[in-house]
């Protein structure tokens, strides 16, 4: 198409060349530059026609592959190898298979040096964290009806010497399950002990405090909280209380 358009336009600048140049000499050009002239000419033309802009940016859909068909079972006279799965001892596949990777622990998955320990603390509900908005540059309000569920964590460093701590190159994903039955993914904020965002130089025997936030609805009353972390396809499960 390109290619059809480049040619109709070069004839185009041609045609206008010579129609337009009265008694001016026309200047003499290789192939070369013709077909520089109808390429930059064509592409012009689509740049700016309204039935070409959705071409820039439209994809066409992924094939679909067709669905692998299970070969058939054999049948056999043995418990269990009758092609059925047995439904009477096992796992279910979608609800009791323990997902690979999740007897990490939290320090593994984060990638966090060694001798970083990353030990909870604390939670409270508040209106907005932190609560003295004066002592901070950033600041985080719950909306209405809503209050903000805050967890304390603490990074403590036992290695003997300085660590550099780099929670944010993880992109970890944190997700907190209030009562078995809430489950939301950690704000992502600007404030810099967001321990998703945790960047800093922890001394030797020091620690550093860190804090995940999430908004429940006001008046809820916490029972249990976990938190679950993803990292790239590592993940875990802490039941912090």
């Amino acid at each position: 198409m390109r290619k059809r358009v480049t040619g109709v336009l070069t004839a185009t600048v041609l045609c206008l060349a010579l129609s337009g140049c009265g008694n001016n000499q026309i200047p003499e050009m290789t192939g070369d530059q013709l077909q520089q002239i109808g390429e930059y000419a064509a592409i012009t033309w689509m740049k700016y026609d309204a039935g070409n802009r959705s071409r820039l940016v439209e994809l066409p859909p992924e094939p679909t592959p067709d669905p692998v068909q299970p070969e058939p079972s054999v049948p056999s006279d043995e418990p269990g190898q009758s092609g059925e799965p047995d439904q009477s001892e096992g796992m279910r596949p979608t609800e009791d298979t323990p997902v690979a990777g999740d007897s990490l622990s939290a320090e593994e998955v984060l990638g966090l040096p060694e001798g970083i320990r990353m030990d909870y603390q604390e939670y409270e509900l508040c209106d907005a964290y932190p609560a003295n908005q004066e002592d901070s540059f950033f600041s985080v309000p719950a909306v209405e009806g809503k209050k903000l569920l805050v967890l304390r964590f603490s990074l403590y460093n036992g290695s003997g010497q300085e660590q550099e701590v780099n929670i944010l190159s993880k992109e970890a994903a944190f997700q907190v399950v209030v009562n078995e039955t809430v489950s939301r993914r950690a704000m992502t904020t600007w404030l810099l002990d967001d321990l998703a965002t945790f960047q800093g130089v922890i001394p030797a025997e020091g620690s550093a405090s860190a804090v995940l936030l999430i908004e429940v609805e006001d008046g809820t009353e916490i029972s249990t909280v976990s938190l679950k972390l993803k990292s790239d396809s590592n993940v875990c499960t802490i039941r912090l209380f």
